[in-house]
């Protein structure tokens, strides 16, 4: 009984051995492969976080402006086509934040200025509950001097989104009726 005791703990001191290298000294590793980074088209709403979950452009991602450049380090600066936005006109954080990406090096980076305000009114796909009261505020849009960043308008994000082409030519046609009636009828181009 004493020598078939000792052969299965002899058998089973070798199987130990034979098996444990396999457990825990794997002699090929693999460096961990960095993320990829992001590329094609990126919407960017740079406005609180509580007006983000109010309503925001749909498809877009909540950016705080401090995080600007954690945000940016998963971008491909070559092929991420970055267009941030804000709550309206008076709000400069898109252009700030296209400012900062442009020094950044990314190649493809633009401020809707219109923001989620004129998004919102001008009927365009949102998410959120939309009570905000920024929502309903028309303003105009103001004369710029030269701006250090390139500026997008509604139609142009609408197509760059995907969205149908009859709805991009809806929000162009509902820009001329504005025009229109501001302009006692006749169309300005």
């Amino acid at each position: 009984m004493y020598k078939t005791s000792n052969l299965i703990s002899f058998h089973s001191l070798i199987l130990v051995l034979a098996v444990l290298p396999g457990c825990f000294w794997d002699t090929k590793k693999e460096a961990p492969q960095p993320a990829a980074l992001k590329e094609g088209l990126v919407v960017a709403d740079v406005n609180s976080k509580e007006m983000y979950d109010d309503c925001h452009i749909k498809g877009a991602q909540h950016v705080a402006i401090a995080d600007l450049d954690a945000f940016a380090a998963g971008l491909d600066k070559e092929k991420a086509d970055v267009v941030f936005y804000c709550s309206n006109y008076m709000c400069a954080a898109s252009g700030a934040a296209a400012q900062k990406f442009m020094k950044l090096g990314f190649k493809s980076v633009a401020a809707y200025e219109g923001g989620i305000a004129e998004w919102h009114q001008k009927g365009l796909p949102t998410d959120g509950p939309a009570k905000g009261s920024y929502l309903v505020m028309v303003m105009e849009k103001p004369v710029h001097e030269a701006q250090d960043f390139p500026v997008i308008e509604a139609q142009e994000l609408a197509v760059k989104m995907g969205l149908m082409v009859e709805q991009a030519i809806d929000v162009a046609s509902a820009e001329v009726e504005m025009i229109k009636e501001e302009d006692g009828g006749i169309a300005k181009w």
